[in-house]
């Protein structure tokens, strides 16, 4: 799942650059607009040409800017509700176009405690310290802590733009940053930063649309990648402890390969077991055969042993010679396999 993401993500920022740093949109012909000779004005705040109608305006005439507080963690009643409440940390683990949860919520004492502002569903968050320059779109509505300078779009729609807007000129946000400790960027600077406004409503609109249908795949996406994931560390304890079973047709048909010397077997052995809930670049199917509960069995035996790492752990359930690549040690299962395979 995460490639198709990265792959509409790609497409995402593709379209993003094309129109609106190239400024090659569909003119009136349907042809590229900067490329097919559009009128061009040099605008001075950007130091570059735009078409001609567009306009540049400050970012605090775009959407209002808000500061992030953290209540005292002195007082555990402060947290443990149910107030989303992000920090940097969370947009740097997750690595998301979106954000929905953070690793604590606040409750409302916590929230009333402190300075920190309510900031609805869209509404675009950027790092502001430590580091500068995490940005993610809210699809829930969400509070920070002061790591933040959040921007709520004086019409919400906008939010997608001005996402892609604050990421392509993130270099330059950067250079705002001052302090001694660490950089940061403050809000008065963010209020006066140039944001560039489509003259062409139509083709606004039109990029609008497809943005959202893009996004809208991406979130489905996002949330499920994450439901697969919380299934997975909840079962994972329960797998190694035998206080669960695998259903084994699940495993039928697989063929698991692990070439990264550092991991043990046993891990090898997990990234298996959850081959059917998250697909990795390791796992690639096979004809079918009768075998794959047999060989996941004795799999499981042999993680359980705490077998030392070997450089390549290899299993398929189709007919076929042994795999042997180079120095690297392949263990390969034939099918209907009766007896424990041999390790070299």
């Amino acid at each position: 799942m995460m490639p198709i993401n990265d792959n509409l993500e790609a497409m995402a920022k593709q379209l993003y650059d094309y129109w609106f740093v190239q400024f090659d949109f569909p003119n009136e012909e349907g042809k590229p607009y900067k490329s097919s000779g559009g009128a061009m004005v040099y605008n001075e705040r950007l130091k570059r040409e735009i078409p001609i109608g567009w306009e540049v305006e400050n970012l605090i005439d775009f959407a209002e800017i808000k500061n992030g507080a953290t209540p005292s963690t002195a007082d555990e009643a402060n947290y443990g509700g149910d107030i989303v409440w992000i920090t940097p940390k969370d947009l740097s683990d997750q690595q998301s176009k979106f954000v929905y949860q953070g690793e604590r919520n606040i409750t409302k004492q916590g929230f009333d405690s402190c300075s920190t502002s309510m900031l609805p569903t869209n509404s675009v968050l950027m790092s502001s310290r430590a580091p500068i320059g995490l940005v993610s779109i809210a699809k829930h509505e969400v509070c920070t802590n002061q790591g933040f300078k959040s921007f709520i779009p004086k019409s919400i729609s906008d939010s997608i733009y001005l996402y892609y807007y604050l990421k392509h000129h993130i270099k330059q946000i950067e250079q705002l940053g001052t302090g001694t400790t660490f950089k940061e960027v403050s809000r008065d600077d963010l209020c006066k930063f140039p944001i560039l406004t489509i003259g062409a409503k139509n083709i606004y609109v039109q990029w609008i649309e497809l943005q959202n249908g893009i996004a809208d795949k991406q979130l489905a996406l996002t949330k499920e990648i994450a439901a697969l994931t919380k299934q997975r560390d909840e079962l994972l304890p329960l797998l190694m402890n035998g206080q669960a079973s695998i259903n084994y047709h699940l495993t039928d048909n697989l063929v698991f390969e692990c070439n990264h010397h550092h991991y043990r077997l046993y891990s090898c052995y997990l990234n298996l077991l959850f081959s059917f809930v998250s697909p990795t670049r390791w796992i690639y199917r096979t004809q079918p055969d009768a075998c794959g509960s047999r060989a996941i069995e004795w799999f499981s035996q042999l993680a359980q042993s705490c077998c030392p790492p070997l450089p390549t752990y290899r299993i398929s359930c189709d007919a076929g010679s042994d795999d042997l690549f180079g120095n690297e040690f392949a263990i390969r299962f034939a099918p209907c396999l009766q007896h424990p395979a041999k390790l070299g």
